[in-house]
């Protein structure tokens, strides 16, 4: 359903984001804003083909000017964007929430910017969760204790459901649905 060539790899991932964005648009014209974008901006693509007003945010330069290169939709830097006042109809954060130092505070800064009736739609990683990838990391990180990582973390907070529920909420929000699913 992504008319895209280029999404192969994020046609999975995506998938529920597109039909959701397609099921609530009627004709009215939506913003839509995702938060940590990237250069490739997949989200901004959906959108758009669905006529939403689409817009990203970044947290490097580097990242924001190749995305804006790229002509996707206008993408801002995190400090334009904290400094202007716009609200948006759906704001989108994927892969974002674990990497937040302060959650609760940066959660509510961005509950502040939904406009009234407009939905917060957040996806990440949950760490304790059983599926099958995180078992077969347990099962390697058994097999491998004596190996010291020189990986940098860049998860700054490890997502768990509860933790998520209650960031959520300390930040003002709703939980219409929650979903745990694992890639195929």
């Amino acid at each position: 359903d992504i008319p895209f060539e280029n999404l192969r790899d994020y046609s999975l991932k995506f998938r529920d984001l597109q039909k959701y964005l397609k099921s609530e648009s009627n004709g009215r014209i939506f913003s839509f804003l995702d938060i940590g974008c990237g250069f490739n901006p997949v989200t901004l693509q959906i959108a758009a083909s669905l006529g939403y007003e689409v817009h990203g945010v970044e947290f490097s330069k580097d990242v924001v000017n190749e995305a804006n290169e790229r002509g996707f939709g206008p993408v801002m830097e995190v400090e334009k964007f904290k400094s202007s006042a716009t609200k948006f109809d759906y704001i989108f954060m994927g892969d974002v929430i674990e990497h937040f130092v302060n959650p609760i505070s940066e959660i509510r800064e961005t509950q502040e910017r939904i406009t009234p009736g407009g939905y917060l739609i957040a996806q990440g990683p949950l760490q304790g969760a059983q599926t099958l990838s995180h078992i077969f990391v347990n099962l390697k990180s058994q097999m491998s204790r004596r190996k010291v990582s020189f990986f940098p973390p860049y998860h700054v907070s490890l997502a768990t459901r509860q933790g998520m529920i209650t960031v959520m909420k300390s930040g003002g929000f709703e939980i219409v649905k929650m979903s745990i699913t694992e890639e195929d």
